[in-house]
């Protein structure tokens, strides 16, 4: 995979700059056409690492790891269903497929840009299992982890709807509403997962708990125990939210996927109605605002508009330019961005 290639920061005082510059999580520091003022060198200066431009991830190389998921996870369920075959040695391999590319995202910045690459394709098990792993591993990074511990929630994330493959695929992908028992069927999964982890000794602990209480939450509403609060590991609460801001975004056969900063502010009313930890939701929500500012996006009148700032505390209602005027969304109440 492509590197940022970098530069030195005191060469750009008074250029207008070629390419957007970015921060060490991934936000947009300056943008593209910008002419660079001795305040602006400043901010770059105050950050710590030196900044980068970001290459485009190569579109060949994210199928072909979408295509070597697909053949594994394919593969694993003809395990299953046979009961033949060496299971534990497959469920090796592929973590291992997984493992290389969130080490390479988790260092290259690349991980935002993957993820919104990956929303472009339909949903399925297997997009949906490499975007929870990567995004886990990013909120693990964003809230400080080392890599070791990022790397646990990116295996946690990663294999955490796998005991979907134990169910049938037309249940699965059913566009219609699922009858009850189909439902009741689908949401046995967690205890599924669990099964088919437990029996490979190499795997963490933290990953079994992970396909066994994703669907948990804080305030006792989920299943398959009902847990609350302390009950629920905090590593599994980061995959928790993970779970949900893909599942929200996603795009589906059916229905398009929701925008980042219309899932950020569900999420937010999750942590506040005490489902999910806004310990771990607000400052990933701060990154995303980071990453859409200077981008489109849409209204619910119909108009485009694009985010110039972001304000403290109202991370979901920035300001945004539209036509010209400079619109305040904390002030809008008929406004919000879809």
């Amino acid at each position: 995979m492509e590197k940022s290639n970098s530069f030195e920061i005191d060469n750009l005082l008074d250029e207008v700059l070629k390419e957007n510059i970015y921060g060490e999580m991934g936000g947009l520091l300056l943008s593209k056409g910008t002419k660079v003022t001795e305040r602006q060198l400043a901010l770059l200066k105050r950050h710590r690492l030196e900044a980068q431009r970001r290459d485009r991830i190569p579109m060949q190389q994210f199928e072909q790891l979408l295509n070597d998921v697909q053949l594994n996870m394919d593969h694993l369920r003809n395990l299953i269903e046979s009961g033949e075959g060496d299971l534990v040695e497959e469920i090796d391999g592929t973590i291992e497929t997984f493992s290389g590319l969130l080490e390479e995202m988790l260092h290259t910045r690349h991980l935002a840009e993957f993820i919104e690459l990956l929303q472009g394709y339909d949903h399925s098990i297997y997009c949906h299992s490499i975007n929870v792993g990567l995004l886990a591993g990013l909120i693990g990074k964003i809230l400080g982890f080392p890599d070791k511990v990022n790397h646990i929630l990116g295996q946690m994330g990663f294999l955490h709807d796998i005991g979907k493959l134990r169910i049938q695929e037309s249940i699965l992908h059913k566009p219609a509403r699922l009858s009850d028992d189909e439902y009741a069927h689908v949401k046995k999964h967690p205890i599924y997962g669990y099964q088919l982890l437990k029996s490979n000794k190499k795997i963490n602990r933290f990953v079994l708990l992970g396909a066994l209480l994703h669907h948990e939450r804080l305030d006792g509403t989920g299943y398959p125990f009902s847990l609350k609060k302390e009950q629920i590991p905090f590593c599994v609460q980061i995959l928790s939210v993970a779970d949900t801001y893909d599942a929200m975004t996603a795009k589906r056969t059916y229905s398009k996927g929701k925008s980042p900063l219309y899932v950020a502010e569900e999420l937010r009313k999750e942590a506040f109605e005490g489902k999910l930890n806004a310990v771990i939701i607000l400052p990933f929500i701060e990154y995303i605002m980071r990453q859409m500012l200077n981008q489109e996006v849409l209204l619910n009148n119909g108009k485009f508009g694009k985010i110039i700032y972001y304000f403290e505390g109202h991370p979901t209602k920035p300001l945004i330019l539209v036509d010209n005027e400079c619109i305040d969304l904390r002030s809008r109440k008929d406004l919000f961005i879809i």
